[in-house]
């Protein structure tokens, strides 16, 4: 039987160390005086390991797990962790693993909002054959294989992405000087990927809306407040209640994609959305947590949201796309809909104030609103 966070917080401190099985040879070890590490049991060569994986709940359970999956990756292949380790702390070798335990903390984790989706596929398709391995004798070559490996999978998106990412890791290396040239440039793209024609009507737009009222309440909310404000699937469901008003919402600068505030007005319909949902005393609006993590499952609600509505082939992108679609045919100037959508000009923002700002886009905002609920503000 596998474990679960909640089962291992609920465990007292015992009265002698214990190990807790996760299966497949993970392990947590708790001692009397309430610490807890992570270890995975192995064979290599024939003779049992114990590799520390790191203490709870610094590592957390699902990051263990991950960790663990690589381990077993290295072992599979005919490499013993335990080696690996003691070559990685070695000063005169640097391996890719240690390399980029030393980027995620010093550059993703600070400076890239996405660093998490960023740091799980590093983790899925580049360290399990890397990590290892002294980062000054990696080549072209071995970053060609992950890349047409991926490619292989039938994920040509996805080998793109993974190039992308893996080149980002070695530029900033060679900037640290750890390496002399970055391994993974020049390397063509595995697909060219195509822009998104698809534009949802605003009776595709209605469909969604009302289907979503057969999810549950919280994603119910979730999907019509994406609908109404036109915003960023990320930005809505990471809304904390700190940025939430009575008449606006407002995203500090760390949370926006350009890195810069956000405030969007709040229609009537919009606010009535928002004072239906459960305050408690958690951090995010939109949670099943109690406001401790905000949801998730995005593909499982659009699967639902399709079946229901009948309308296939978009993302959430597309209602931003679609709400600028209408109010350009309706006679909205391209700069209203920019501030809509809280894009940013430099050459046309320093011209208006904020409460023109504020109108203007609470103007756009209602008449989408209206096109959408079918109703007419009074």
């Amino acid at each position: 039987m596998r474990l679960s966070e909640s089962q291992i917080k609920a465990i007292p401190a015992p009265e002698k160390r214990i190990s807790l099985s996760d299966g497949r040879g993970l392990e947590l070890r708790m001692t009397p005086d309430g610490s807890c590490s992570w270890s995975l049991l192995y064979r290599y060569n024939g003779t049992k390991h114990r590799y520390t994986i790191g203490p709870y709940p610094a590592v957390r359970l699902k990051d263990a797990r991950l960790l663990a999956d690589k381990l077993r990756y290295q072992v599979a292949n005919g490499q013993n962790p335990q080696k690996i380790k003691r070559d990685s702390q070695n000063a005169n070798i640097m391996t890719v693993l240690w390399c980029y335990e030393r980027f995620l903390k010093r550059y993703l984790q600070p400076q890239l909002r996405t660093w998490k989706e960023y740091d799980k596929r590093i983790k899925a398709d580049v360290l399990p054959s890397l990590a290892g391995k002294e980062i000054k004798k990696i080549q072209k070559s071995d970053i060609i294989k992950i890349i047409d490996s991926i490619t292989d999978r039938d994920a040509p998106i996805l080998a793109n992405r993974v190039l992308q990412y893996t080149s980002k890791f070695f530029k900033w290396c060679v900037g640290r000087g750890y390496i002399d040239t970055n391994p993974a440039a020049n390397i063509p793209k595995p697909s060219k990927e195509k822009s998104r024609e698809r534009v949802l009507s605003v009776a595709e737009t209605r469909l969604i809306y009302e289907s979503a009222l057969t999810l549950g309440s919280v994603y119910c909310a979730f999907v019509r407040l994406l609908i109404l404000t036109g915003q960023r699937r990320s930005e809505i469901s990471h809304l904390e209640w700190s940025e939430v008003y009575p008449d606006r919402i407002e995203i500090g600068s760390h949370r926006s994609k350009n890195g810069k505030p956000i405030m969007t007005p709040l229609t009537q319909e919009a606010s009535s959305i928002l004072k239906i949902l459960p305050r408690n005393n958690g951090i995010y609006v939109f949670s099943t947590t109690g406001g401790h993590r905000p949801i998730g499952n995005f593909s499982k609600i659009k699967n639902k949201l399709i079946e229901k509505s009948g309308v296939e082939n978009w993302t959430y992108h597309d209602f931003r796309r679609a709400m600028a679609t209408k109010l350009e045919q309706d006679g909205c100037d391209r700069y209203t809909i920019m501030f809509a959508l809280n894009h940013t000009d430099t050459s046309i923002t320093a011209v208006y104030d904020k409460s023109m700002h504020f109108n203007q886009k609470l103007n756009a905002l209602q008449q989408w609103n209206e096109t959408i609920t079918l109703t007419q503000s009074k």
